[in-house]
This record gives C-alpha cells, sequence and structure tokens, in this order.
C-alpha cells in the first residue's frame, strides 16, 4: 500500500509552484514518487535520496585542525 506525504515549503522543479508537492512511498515495490500537483509532472527519486548517512559513515574529525578563536 502506498502512502502520500505533502512536502511542505518545497518548490516543484519544472513549473516552480511552491508548496503543490506531494511524496508517495510504495513500501510493497520500494518505490519513492515525487509528483507536483499544480502542473502533474511525476518522477520516481533515486535510491540514494532516500537512503540516510549513518554515524559510522560521517568524516572523522581532523585532528590537526582546530576552530579560530578571536579575543578582543
Amino acid at each position: 500500500m502506498a502512502r502520500r506525504r505533502f512536502v511542505a515549503g518545497a518548490e516543484c522543479p519544472y513549473c516552480h509552484q511552491l508548496d503543490r508537492l506531494i511524496i508517495e512511498f510504495d513500501e510493497e515495490h520500494r518505490i519513492t514518487t515525487r509528483q507536483c500537483l499544480a502542473c502533474g509532472r511525476a518522477d520516481e527519486l533515486a535510491d540514494e535520496l532516500k537512503e540516510t548517512q549513518s554515524p559510522a559513515d560521517k568524516p572523522s574529525v581532523d585532528a590537526d585542525v582546530l576552530p579560530i578563536r578571536f579575543d578582543g
């Protein structure tokens, strides 16, 4: 079964209408689709956009880099 979610504050990349996009998640087929309610255009979102970055994948902090401090 597919779930639809409204995306507040999003702009359609085709017609540039604001607040007219919905995202549909089809859990059975594992497909995520973006659709504009104003112009009707729809496209499937890539898998890399759906996955979140895990903490293990985040770049590590370089120990040699220190923040700049301004003493005034």
